[in-house]
């Protein structure tokens, strides 16, 4: 039987309480509502369908203590309650200006946040619990990923990488009560042994691009080197339907467009049009032509994937697609609905059928050994992403940092007054969001690049800051104010101790 496995990724940086327009906790707040909660609303309409299993997702450590605290929970109700609010004040705008398109799509907005709001109140902001009845429901599976989604490769020893895989399955276990089979590498991010590490943790599985693989193989499961750990490929065509700048579905003018909204809301009105409409000749988006778009690529979509089941030479032909998460319903409006579609019409047809991959492991052990290079998903495979001459100084940074943590804990030696302690492990926190891949890919890719920077420089200098206090002649009162500001600023990974996983 052809098999599909749909494998989303899930990971917002750390924003909290770190800016919040345009980048910063709008940012994180704007993507649960046009993805996080919108997913979980559909996960729930294909399981009353019976429609079991539907995907693997991950979610990361770092996002995962985001939606679990209470001031992004109370930031989110505000955030939805004002866009649902601008959206009224659109529809009115537009009826006095007779433009009956766009007051339709200004209704379609408010009732879309007051829903996410609703079903947000409705399990009372517990994300992680919404998972956890979803999982107890076999309509997915979750995997773990690295603690702050550091890009593992480049870090700068493997202590560090071993605190990242190590916290991100401890901070995993506590929040979902088991310990994860699966293990999403952060930009699918492969550096040598790292399977030994996973497989030290219970890890079974895990995910990488097919472009570092040093053979060329089909999407589908293999064993990694002499070890009991399987890689996930995903399918290059698959990726490239969805994921292609210039050809992948979200580029159809049909769609709604991102880059260009009303002034007075932030909220989008017009469509796509084409590549190269220029932003003032956007057409009014047309919400029935971006459906019947949707259905269209949903169905070409089936058909791809069973073309290349076809070309597999197994009994049990395996097509892996896997994307960020926030693609769907942020990056591209529509992509919510296409998932729906897509999974539902894969549950009827007698084709192909849904898989996690437990369950692939379940019905067909990986067959193959292969070797992996070091590698990614980012442009050409490569570290080049994340390490090139604009990202160069800030791994750097990095390692002199690794190193002024280690010394400090070599030489604390148990002797460390409580302040003391907590300002250690504050800067292992530091540490922790300073790894984390978002501000090396930002500053390289131009995007957000100011922000990205400045939160860099403001974590080092934290680390610094807290650090410091460490065997300083101080006043305890303002030892305590400086290390409590440090902590409230970054309240990260609070029920566990860092220190124990350097």
């Amino acid at each position: 039987m052809n098999r599909f496995l749909m494998l989303l990724h899930s990971h917002m940086p750390y924003v909290r309480k770190n800016g919040v327009w345009p980048v910063g906790e709008d940012w994180l707040y704007q993507v649960m509502a046009d993805c996080y909660l919108p997913l979980l609303d559909m996960l729930r309409r294909l399981g009353d369908q019976g429609i079991a299993p539907a995907l693997a997702i991950t979610m990361t450590p770092v996002l995962m203590e985001q939606l679990s605290d209470p001031h992004i929970q109370n930031g989110f109700i505000s955030f939805a309650t004002k866009r649902a609010e601008l959206a009224e004040e659109d529809r009115t705008a537009f009826n006095a200006s007779d433009l009956p398109a766009m007051e339709s799509q200004a209704g379609a907005y408010r009732e879309h946040y007051i829903h996410v709001l609703n079903l947000f109140r409705d399990f009372e902001g517990d994300i992680a619990g919404e998972l956890k009845a979803l999982v107890s429901a076999g309509i997915i599976e979750l995997w773990g990923s690295a603690a702050t989604h550091a890009y593992l490769p480049l870090l700068p020893d493997i202590s560090a990488v071993r605190a990242q895989v190590n916290l991100g399955v401890e901070i995993h276990r506590r929040l979902f009560g088991e310990n994860p089979m699966g293990f999403w590498l952060p930009e699918c991010g492969y550096r040598s042994g790292i399977e030994v590490m996973l497989e030290e943790k219970g890890i079974r599985y895990f995910s990488a691009d097919p472009r570092s693989l040093k053979k060329r193989r089909d999407s589908g499961i293999y064993w990694v080197g002499d070890s009991d750990i399987v890689v996930f490929i995903r399918s290059s065509t698959a990726h490239l339907n969805v994921w292609d700048n210039n050809q992948g579905y979200p580029s159809n003018g049909k769609y709604r467009d991102t880059t260009k909204y009303r002034d007075e809301s932030g909220l989008f009105y017009w469509r796509i049009t084409g590549s190269s409409v220029p932003i003032e000749d956007k057409e009014t988006y047309r919400p029935k032509e971006a459906k019947v778009q949707v259905s269209y690529d949903s169905a070409h979509f089936i058909e791809e994937i069973l073309k290349e089941c076809k070309t597999q030479e197994t009994d049990s032909p395996l097509v892996i697609a896997s994307y960020d998460t926030e693609l769907f319903g942020h990056g591209w409006h529509e992509g919510i609905e296409w998932l729906e579609e897509t999974l539902s019409a894969i549950s009827q047809d007698p084709r192909i059928e849904l898989a996690i991959p437990y369950a692939c492991l379940g019905t067909e052990t990986a067959t193959q050994r292969i070797d992996i290079r070091e590698g990614s998903w980012g442009t050409g495979g490569d570290h080049s992403t994340w390490m090139n001459q604009d990202t160069s100084e800030m791994w750097k940074e990095i390692e002199d940092a690794q190193s002024a943590l280690m010394k400090a804990i070599t030489h604390a030696d148990g002797r460390l007054s409580d302040l003391e302690e907590r300002a250690l492990r504050q800067a292992a926190r530091e540490l922790l969001l300073l790894q984390s891949s978002d501000w090396t890919y930002m500053v390289a890719k131009g995007r957000a690049k100011k922000y990205a920077t400045l939160r860099f420089e403001s974590h080092l200098e934290r680390f610094y800051q807290v650090l410091k206090l460490i065997g300083v002649e101080l006043d305890e009162d303002e030892k305590e104010t400086l290390i409590s500001t440090v902590e409230e600023q970054d309240k990260i990974f609070t029920g566990v101790d860092p220190l124990k996983f350097t």
